[in-house]
């Protein structure tokens, strides 16, 4: 007998808040709204609301590497 109790797959490239974006670049929410308004992680609004790819936010860390 197979467990059916989680059908639905895990995403790979989740959408994540400005909160969950900063959290996990451990720096403030507000610097990460900021670098999403001046266009430096690109984003997807839906509404009022923000979300950013964690590919998109790897991208950026990329290409902020020295």
């Amino acid at each position: 007998m197979s467990d059916s109790t989680s059908t639905t797959p895990k995403n790979p490239d989740p959408l994540m808040t400005a909160a969950a974006c900063a959290e996990y670049l451990g720096l403030s929410e507000n610097f990460v709204r900021a670098a999403i308004r001046r266009g430096e992680i690109r984003s997807a609004k839906f509404g009022r609301a923000v979300r950013v790819r964690l590919s998109e936010l790897q991208a950026y860390l990329d290409a902020s590497a020295r």
